[in-house]
């Protein structure tokens, strides 16, 4: 059995495998007990409680899938607004399917999140990561198509997020329908940030409203 810091992470380790493998709801700390091979005891030593413990392994799993997408990206100046769009697309892509289509421990916690137990502290890490970085895109719908309605800029701004995570949380959908489209390699996300992202900036400059 390992000791101090080192039985911290190796609580942390299993605890995210075993999240990403079953949701929030259906995990429970015994189950985490035994991968980790401690008692239950020692998990609360740690973390407190099974919420806690929850939260931690979300908070590292943010901070690895948005570690090359800090909001200044979307904020920069010198970027055009259909540039920042691109990398919005792109970035939310890896950070959710990962480079390789595969998946990230990210995304695998959001599609839990996103079924019919999403978890309160689920909900406040997708607000401050894609939330965040939402609302700076709706800036830049605005920039660009020179619309101003609040209910319209979000409808639209929904539209370009819904592209990039429809892949994450509709696999059964996606391979009964559009399994060519599915991605499964680090090309075919490239492709497919292409697509969204060629989609999206026609549709936004046919909707542009003159001043």
């Amino acid at each position: 059995m390992v000791n101090g810091n080192s039985t911290k992470n190796e609580i942390l380790e299993k605890a995210t495998e075993i999240f990403s493998m079953y949701g929030y709801q259906a995990t429970t700390i015994r189950m985490i007990a035994e991968a980790a091979n401690v008692n239950v005891a020692s998990i609360n030593y740690h973390f407190s409680s099974k919420q806690q413990l929850y939260l931690a392994v979300m908070q590292q799993a943010a901070k690895e899938a948005f570690h090359d997408f800090p909001e200044t990206i979307l904020t920069d100046t010198t970027t055009s607004s259909e540039k920042k769009i691109f990398l919005f697309i792109r970035y939310t892509l890896i950070c959710l399917l990962g480079e390789d289509g595969k998946g990230t421990t990210f995304g695998k916690l959001m599609t839990f999140e996103a079924s019919s137990c999403p978890s309160k502290i689920g909900g406040e890490i997708l607000d401050k990561t894609i939330g965040s970085r939402t609302r700076l895109l709706e800036n830049l719908v605005r920039d660009i198509t020179h619309i101003e309605q609040p209910q319209q800029v979000e409808r639209i701004t929904a539209c370009i997020v819904g592209q990039t995570v429809y892949f994450l949380l509709s696999d059964a959908l996606t391979d009964e329908l559009f399994a060519k489209a599915a991605p499964k390699s680090k090309e075919d996300v490239d492709q497919l940030c292409d697509t969204i992202y060629q989609f999206t900036i026609t549709a936004l400059q046919g909707m542009k409203v003159d001043n």
